[in-house]
């Protein structure tokens, strides 16, 4: 996943950076590296390259709660990123998919 936006971000130096950082740290242990995918989910989506954002909220929708809230608070945030950008693709059940598991 983080290889593919690697390659379309080479131009970009900030972007690819934060790429780079996540290839190496990302993981649903690692606090950080959840806040830092999530944070660049968002700034994707806000420069509207949804397809970007999904690919990274799609990543972080695998993981489950584990019970602790400093976590899931980045998993979940993710999760309603996905879920917007699926209702606005059309995608109602992956939508009410993903908003289920947020409440």
């Amino acid at each position: 996943m983080f290889n593919w936006l690697a390659e379309k971000y080479i131009d970009n130096k900030l972007i690819s950076k934060a790429i780079k950082n996540l290839q190496v740290e990302f993981s649903p242990e690692h606090k950080k590296s959840l806040e830092h995918a999530v944070g660049l989910a968002y700034y994707f989506y806000a420069q509207s390259e949804n397809e970007s954002a999904k690919k990274i909220a799609e990543t972080m929708s695998i993981f489950l709660f584990n019970g602790n809230y400093d976590y899931w608070t980045w998993i979940e945030s993710a999760l309603a990123l996905h879920a917007r950008i699926a209702r606005i693709e059309g995608d109602i059940e992956t939508h009410k998919k993903l908003v289920d598991i947020i409440w």
